[in-house]
């Protein structure tokens, strides 16, 4: 009796965990994609991934971790646009500044 009630236990637990396995996905590559956002080549993928994987898990109804998870995803993406953006203007400057320099010594 004590070794059906134990494997019965088992089984629920492990259920539990491979339920929530999703969520879990989502929540790393969400903090990934935070952490690494200032690289928008990493940043973006990751943010998105972990954006879709969280609204999976949402539906799902895995709960505050696939919330956590679309949060950090839309920051992650967030950061990652205004990274580029940043990092563009910081290449037209460069340019424009090189272009101008050139201009005066000729």
């Amino acid at each position: 009796m004590n070794d059906e009630h134990k494997s019965e236990g088992q089984g629920e637990s492990g259920s539990a965990s491979e339920g929530h396995g999703l969520a879990i996905s989502a929540l790393v590559l969400g903090i990934v994609g935070v952490v690494s956002s200032c690289v928008p080549i990493v940043g973006l993928p990751t943010g998105i991934v972990g954006l879709i994987l969280g609204v999976s898990a949402k539906k799902r109804g895995e709960g505050g971790m696939a919330t956590a998870s679309i949060v950090l995803g839309i920051i992650a993406i967030g950061l990652a646009i205004i990274s580029m953006i940043v990092g563009g203007y910081e290449v037209v400057q460069d340019e424009t500044t090189v272009n101008t320099t050139q201009l005066l010594l000729w």
